[in-house]
C-alpha cells in the first residue's frame, strides 16, 4: 500500500504537545462488535469524495480537526487537495463519547494511540 497523507489537527490547546505526530484515524468502540478498533461514526460526511484519485489518498479526502483550547475535538472540513476545481466543505462537527487518536511519525511508523475521553462516567 502507497503511504496515506495524513489528517490535520490544529492544536490551540495549551498544555498538549503533539510534536511531529500525525493523525490518521479516529478509533471508537463499535456499538454492534465491542471492537476497539472500528473507525469513528462521524455525523458529517463528505459529500464530494472521490475515491482512487491518487494512491496517496485512497478516501478522496483530508479530514481537517481542531483540538480547543477547552479541549473539544471538532471536525472542522474536508480538502481535496487533488480536484482544484473542488473547494473544502465544512463540518463543524464536535466529536463526542470516548475514542483514540491513532497518532504517528509517518504512515508506516509506530502507531502511538492517544485516549480522548469526554464522559468520565462511562470508564
Amino acid at each position: 500500500m502507497t503511504a496515506q497523507i495524513p489528517d490535520k489537527i490544529e492544536n490551540m490547546h495549551n498544555s498538549i504537545e503533539l510534536g511531529d505526530l500525525h493523525l490518521y484515524r479516529i478509533i471508537a468502540r463499535s456499538e454492534h462488535t465491542g471492537s476497539p478498533f472500528s473507525s469513528y461514526s462521524f455525523q458529517s460526511s463528505p459529500s464530494r469524495a472521490s475515491p482512487g484519485i491518487s494512491s496517496a489518498l485512497a478516501c478522496g479526502y483530508i479530514s481537517c480537526f481542531t483540538l480547543t483550547e477547552s479541549g473539544e475535538l471538532i471536525l472542522d472540513r474536508y480538502e481535496y487537495p487533488y480536484e482544484r476545481l473542488k473547494p473544502l466543505e465544512q463540518a463543524g462537527e464536535k466529536l463526542t463519547g470516548n475514542f483514540l487518536l491513532d497518532m504517528r511519525k509517518g504512515f508506516f511508523q509506530d502507531r502511538l494511540y492517544i485516549p480522548f475521553i469526554i464522559n468520565l462516567a462511562s470508564i
